[in-house]
């Protein structure tokens, strides 16, 4: 998960750059977001740390719906 404003490297900041709370956090808020997703028969379909952001104030978003499928009941 990349922080906004945050350089765009794998790891930038350290293995410290999250305490566990804000850590546990943010992965509740992804969950939520990718459930969400399913109960409005989206599937993302490419969800990886590239395609998150933590914003300034600590919300989650998720980004890069290119690969993501609108499911259609019925079909395939």
């Amino acid at each position: 998960m990349h922080r906004a404003g945050a350089r765009s490297e794998p790891h930038a900041g350290g293995p410290s750059s999250f305490d566990e709370k804000k850590l546990c956090d943010a992965l509740a808020q992804l969950l939520l977001a990718i459930d969400h997703l399913h109960r409005a028969g989206i599937v993302h379909r490419d969800i990886k740390p590239a395609n998150t952001r933590l914003s300034a104030d600590g919300e989650v978003k998720l980004l890069d719906f290119g690969l993501a499928k609108l499911l259609v009941p019925g079909l395939p």
